[in-house]
């Protein structure tokens, strides 16, 4: 409790953070635009405008006039970026008045982006900074990244709010008191699991619900498990390394329904090994009370193996009185794959390799579990259930390699049934050398019986173990159980000195490098070195007391937050660089949603970092973790994330439920977005391309001949009607109803997510369109749309809408390809506001290439620049997009050397700043580890949160 205490106490001294309290100071600007205003600008507003909203009219509280002279109209910001949206979008004026010609929008556009929003380019400001706490998707991949610790343990926080349509958006990532308990409950865990050290070679595995994927049947992920609805079955892979006994375990559920549990069977590599049935029932909120543990051995040959649960009784009642216990479901939280069951050398965990540097914090070791025995005499001795049971007298046997001569210790995880007067009594025999040992503890209690054996030689060695005082009288029953033994040594083996004074700091200054993405500041080094010197005092393990600074560590704000930067140097107008460090952390949470690695650590520690920034940013996007971009900036950009969350009707769109297809649709988007990162191709081919990527599930889809095989290939559509994103299934079922399509979804989409001229909210008391439930369908959609267009108040925002809506009804509500809808031909022509006509989405996607590029172009940029800075855009950014928008353009639309440019760019580069002190980073020792402290900087003025 004491040592608990402690580890408190750090973990509050270490969250004192810095938040940015400057604001932007700029300077005075000259009166632009004044002489296009009065004589070009003014006149048009004035015509077209005034009616309603000037000359005393101010209709909807909207009025253009009522600024007192030209610079606070000019400064009026809110209002001229109104203007510029409504009038971009042709929403005003509205259809039945006068409407300015293509030229006057343009001519009023430009002075709006021009003179409102221009900004000094000699001043540029870099915008505010949020100190910005981890979402769930960031803390597991820095957990597993950091700390080499899969087990995603933020699937169990809340869900993340979202701003700006992302979850990394600091002003909306809020840390209520329950999710700060959360956190501190995942930090021990987490610690605990990271810093292990047992018996090498043993595998574990360990699939999540949602790694388990229906393969018939159906089902969907519920509260972080698995269920299926219906009898089928949900199939997960894992990798065997080495052939052997593995040992399986199951964390099962059920919904209840009839008078049978559900009933299930396991299966690997399509062959039965288990069946069983589901007592417990999950009532919709506790998930852990409602979980059943099922274990079981098989073994297991070398390579991927398939692990599958089938439901074999489903069970459908609709009359039952309680309406809870009409469906019976199975639900799976996980399974646990771990072996071989055999002795190996002692190792310890990924982080303590890294983080010891090879040394090592415990002697070899050897496990032997009790079933691992040879029974060697005694008719009462039985082997079951990874122990040996000694029912009467009688003993085990068990042969082992040791590594080299020496003294070993040899440790006896046993308990008993105690009966008589005496405790029952273990005898173990290692070489020449007999122990005798009392099992004290009370019935059922494991006790560790350990002592040191005499000399022993390298190589095979035998250990026997029995049991020599069996009891029975009236009933009473004297039993023991051995559980496991370990023997380690041999003694006097080097190990890592984890408590001296010198290699504690080393290790502390390198473990809170990697976890607060920065150096150590000297303060917290002695915090963190006076719970060690704590847990020394009270008996600690050097295992325990890693995992108590770990705790420490994973506690604290700097952990948990990113933000608060460091200026690298001089700071000037109002902002100054960023150091290398908040660089490079900016960098990896940008492209891999997670920690920085030990190569960008180095180059930030040496200064290098941004003398090396393009080769980093694509040696991070060809990384495998750059798959982390395509997931969490395209799966919420452009949507693909809601893909495998749709449900069309069920009946109607019977063939969207059947295999694979779902999750297959939001594949072809994912890996057509990564191959034109990856492949630093022109983001143009987002709106327009000749390929994309299918399996035989997908090819079979779009009719598509020649793709055989689970496996995703790259495929020509030459000579179809599709290409690019707005085309494939997936997008074209999301914005679809769930019995029809949608014009207006799909028009929303085009213009909202990939062009960024959102239309405005639809006027208030309109009626959706919609058929009468039961009533007769007449004509194709688009005919019974335009009685709703009649509507005075519909038409100039479906004037916007439609055009792009329409082009794609060739396409049903799952996206197969139609020529009919409702036995008429299908009328897929469309004119934009601008005049152009088009027939189709093949050609409107031609037109998006050739006239909407640079809506697209800023539309990407911005939404770029939002995800990587994980704050809002202002107005001053306009610079900084139009500045990219240029560089964009004489590159090609490159899209990974775009991301190059964004990260070049001020905002990302840069942040407002004001001198102060900055605190120092740890001393270095005589033990400093080879990550290099950065000298005192400036820094911002700082609050205490």
């Amino acid at each position: 409790m004491k040592l608990r205490r402690l580890v408190t106490f750090v973990v509050v001294s270490l969250s004192s953070v810095g938040m940015a309290m400057v604001k932007p100071v700029f300077a005075a600007g000259e009166l632009r635009g004044h002489q296009t205003f009065e004589k070009s600008v003014l006149p048009v507003l004035q015509t077209f405008c005034y009616d309603c909203h000037g000359d005393g009219m101010d209709k909807g509280d909207f009025a253009m006039d009522g600024h007192k002279d030209y610079a606070e109209a000019l400064s009026d910001k809110k209002m001229w970026d109104h203007v510029r949206e409504i009038m971009s979008t042709h929403v005003m004026p509205p259809e039945d008045k006068d409407q300015p010609t293509l030229e006057e929008r343009k001519l009023v556009l430009k002075w709006i982006e021009d003179e409102v929003f221009w900004v000094d380019p000699t001043k540029p400001d870099p915008g505010h900074v949020t100190l910005r706490r981890m979402n769930r998707t960031e803390y597991n991949n820095t957990v597993r990244d950091v700390l080499k610790v899969n087990s995603r343990p933020a699937r169990n926080f809340p869900p993340d709010d979202t701003g700006y349509g992302y979850d990394n958006i600091g002003s909306v990532l809020s840390l209520s008191p329950m999710l700060m308990e959360k956190y501190l409950r995942s930090a021990r865990e987490v610690a605990a699991e990271a810093v292990w050290v047992r018996p090498a070679g043993r595998f574990e595995d360990e699939l999540s619900g949602d790694e388990f994927k229906v393969s018939s049947g159906s089902g969907s992920e519920r509260y972080g498990m698995m269920a299926l609805f219906g009898n089928g079955e949900m199939v997960g892979t894992t990798e065997i390394k080495e052939p052997g006994l593995y040992r399986v375990t199951l964390l099962l559920s059920s919904n209840k329904s009839g008078d049978e549990n559900a009933k299930y069977a396991v299966l690997v590599d399509g062959k039965e090994v288990f069946n069983g049935e589901v007592e417990k029932e999950f009532d919709g909120k506790d998930i852990d009370g409602s979980l059943e543990r099922v274990a079981f051995d098989l073994n297991l040959e070398k390579g991927k193996r398939s692990l599958a649960v089938r439901f074999l009784n489903d069970h459908f009642d609709d009359n039952a009185p309680d309406k809870h216990r009409r469906d019976r479901n199975l639900l799976l939280r996980s399974a646990h794959v771990e072996g071989p069951i055999k002795m190996k050398a002692v190792a310890q965990s990924p982080f303590l390799e890294w983080l010891m540097q090879g040394k090592k914090i415990s002697p070899a070791q050897l496990e032997i579990q009790g079933d691992d025995f040879e029974k060697l005499d005694g008719g009462g001795v039985f082997l079951q259930n990874k122990r040996a049971v000694f029912a009467s007298n009688g003993s085990v046997k068990r042969e082992f390699e040791l590594p080299s001569d020496g003294e070993y210790r040899v440790m006896l995880v046993a308990n008993a049934n105690q009966a008589g007067d005496e405790r029952a009594r273990l005898s173990v025999k290692v070489g020449d050398e007999v122990r005798t040992l009392d099992i004290t503890e009370p019935d059922g209690k494991n006790q560790t019986l350990s002592f040191t054996t005499k000399k022993l030689k390298a190589g095979k060695n035998t250990i026997v173990v029995g049991f020599v005082n069996d009891f029975y009288l009236n009933g009473k029953d004297r039993n023991a159980y051995l559980e496991e033994v370990y023997i380690v040594g041999p003694t006097g083996s080097e190990t890592a000195q984890v408590f001296e004074p010198a290699f504690a700091r080393e290790w502390i200054s390198r473990m809170g490098l990697k976890m607060f993405r920065r150096p150590v500041e000297a303060g917290d080094l002695n915090k963190l070195m006076g719970l060690v010197v704590m847990a020394q005092k009270e008996g600690a393990s050097r295992q325990e007391a890693i995992s108590l600074v770990l705790e420490a560590m994973m506690g604290s704000s700097k952990f948990l937050f990113n933000g608060a930067p460091d200026v690298a140097g001089p700071v000037g107008k109002g902002s100054a660089l960023v150091n290398e460090f908040t660089l490079a952390s900016r960098l990896s949470y940008f492209i891999w949603s997670s920690a920085p690695d030990d190569q960008l650590l180095e180059l930030a520690g040496k200064g290098q970092l941004r003398a090396n920034l393009k080769a980093e940013v694509k040696r991070m996007i060809g990384d495998w973790k750059g798959w982390a971009l395509t997931e969490n900036f395209a799966g919420q950009w452009l949507r693909l994330r809601d893909i495998e969350l749709m449900s069309p009707h069920q009946r109607r769109f019977p063939e969207f439920y059947k295999g694979s297809l779902r999750r297959d649709m939001k594949k072809e988007s994912e890996l057509f977005f990564d191959h034109i990162l990856r492949d630093n191709r022109s983001a143009l081919e987002i709106l327009d391309s000749d390929y994309t990527f299918m399996n035989e599930t997908l090819a079979k889809f779009y009719g598509v001949e020649g793709v055989k095989g689970s496996k995703f290939q790259k495929v020509s559509l030459k000579g179809t009607p599709r290409g690019g994103l707005l085309t494939q299934a997936g997008i074209l079922a999301l914005t679809s109803h769930p019995t029809r399509t949608s014009p207006v979804k799909r028009g929303q989409f085009l213009l909202e997510n990939v062009l960024g001229t959102p239309p405005p909210p639809a006027p208030q008391n309109i009626p959706e369109f919609g058929e009468d439930r039961g009533a007769k369908v007449e004509g194709t959609l688009r005919q019974r749309f335009e009685a709703h267009r009649a509507n005075p108040s519909c038409s100039s925002c479906h004037a916007f809408l439609d055009p792009f809506g329409f082009a794609f009804e060739n396409f049903d509500a799952i996206g197969r390809w139609r020529d009919q809808d409702n036995k008429e031909a299908v009328d897929a022509t469309g004119k934009l506001l601008t005049g152009e006509k088009f027939n189709g989405a093949a050609e409107l996607r031609k037109l998006l290439v050739d006239l909407k590029r640079d809506d697209f172009t800023r539309t990407l940029i911005e939404n770029l620049l939002i995800y990587s800075l994980g704050r809002g855009l202002d107005y001053p950014d306009k610079l900084f997009v139009r500045q990219l928008k240029e560089k964009a353009a004489e590159g090609e639309y490159r899209l990974q050397d775009l991301i190059v440019s964004v990260v070049e760019s001020v905002p990302f580069q840069k942040m407002r700043a004001t001198v102060a002190a900055a605190p120092a980073p740890a001393a270095p020792t005589p033990a400093t580890p080879s990550a290099p402290v950065t000298p005192a900087a400036p820094k911002q003025e700082t609050a205490q949160k």
